[in-house]
């Protein structure tokens, strides 16, 4: 020790001082190893959270598809959607015919139960 050869400590104190040193890097282990345990920890728990919400995420699109799937049925080769109470009346009334029996284009779609009156007020 070229640097601190005027340095020089009694036995007791020199003791004294080295288990200080000891202790104090004792200490700062075992908080390292709190902390990193902490950090693991925490990273585990972020991990797991993401793994579900992509399983979450894919298991929607699967119930997504078979909800979808479970609302049609297959006639004659065509995949045909069944609507429930409400929607029911509104695929009825897009798929009707106009008064007059005419295919509906252009928009001009009139059913003679769900159509409305012209108003009088004209």
């Amino acid at each position: 020790m070229q640097g601190h050869q005027g340095l020089q400590l009694p036995p007791d104190k020199l003791a004294f001082v080295t288990r200080a040193l000891k202790a104090a890097r004792v200490d700062v282990v075992r908080e390292t190893t709190v902390r990193l345990a902490d950090a693991r920890a925490r990273y585990d728990r972020l991990r797991r959270m993401l793994d579900k919400a992509y399983e979450d995420k894919l298991e929607g699109r699967v119930e997504a598809a078979q909800s979808a799937a479970s609302n049609c049925e297959l006639r004659s080769g065509t995949v045909v959607p069944k609507y429930r109470k409400p929607f029911d009346a509104l695929a009825e009334l897009a798929s009707a015919k106009n008064e007059d029996g005419a295919e509906s284009l252009g928009g001009t779609l009139r059913h003679p139960v769900w159509s409305g009156r012209p108003d009088s007020n004209r």
